[in-house]
């Protein structure tokens, strides 16, 4: 069961929350892990959907390490290492998804920074140096080329309308494919072990429904602000 609704500042004004839209799916925010100091392990990034899908990772060596002030607008992140690490979570998950990601790499390289729960179902990637999405069965990728600063990225898997965008920038729509992803990994491929990346994400947000303009407009907005994008 999860409750709808709006979040309360620091002076306990109202503000708008990603669960006031019913589809939400995971929403992975930086204040969600408590408790671990800077340059320490990552166990769980706690959801905060109320479905509980958070994602997690049982083995010390392939923990992401907590940034406590290293992700965008000096707020926390979570650091994948580019050799091993990465947070996976399992669970009944099917297209349309429509998610926002607030991320940059630390190194580019042969890189999957977020997969499905098995590889190649909901990839987000570098293809020949191009920011891109994979959904089962082919590539839809962006003008620009990858760099190593903070973006907002709008992904949309959703077959043929499947799309990708950065920050303010005209989306690129193509054909991703249908592949029903079935959970959420972040810093490698969904196979577990390879094309790891280095990368610091600040936050997750993600929708089993592709939202109306008004609301995706909400969505980026409240990213934009608090990550200064």
């Amino acid at each position: 069961m999860r409750s709808l609704g709006v979040g309360l500042d620091p002076g306990g004004n109202s503000v708008w929350s990603p669960a006031q839209i019913s589809s939400l799916t995971v929403w992975l925010p930086p204040d969600s892990i408590v408790g671990v100091a800077d340059g320490g392990t990552v166990t769980t990034w706690p959801d905060r959907s109320g479905l509980s899908h958070s994602p997690t990772q049982a083995t010390e060596s392939k923990k992401p390490l907590y940034r406590a002030t290293g992700g965008a607008n000096g707020l926390p992140a979570i650091e994948t290492d580019g050799v091993n690490d990465f947070l996976r979570v399992a669970f009944v998950w099917d297209q349309p998804i429509h998610m926002f990601v607030v991320m940059r790499p630390v190194v580019v390289g042969d890189n999957t920074w977020i997969d499905g729960a098995t590889g190649n179902t909901m990839r987000f990637f570098n293809a020949s140096n191009k920011w891109s999405i994979y959904g089962g069965s082919a590539i839809v990728s962006t003008v620009g080329t990858i760099n190593t600063s903070w973006h907002l990225f709008e992904l949309k898997y959703n077959g043929a309308s499947s799309s990708i965008r950065i920050d303010n920038a005209t989306a690129v729509t193509g054909s991703a494919g249908t592949a029903s992803p079935g959970g959420i990994t972040l810093g490698l491929f969904g196979d577990q072990a390879s094309t790891p990346a280095n990368a610091r994400y600040s936050e997750i947000i993600a929708y089993s429904a592709i939202l109306a303009a008004a609301d995706a407009n909400n969505v980026r907005a409240s990213l934009q602000t608090k990550y200064a994008l």
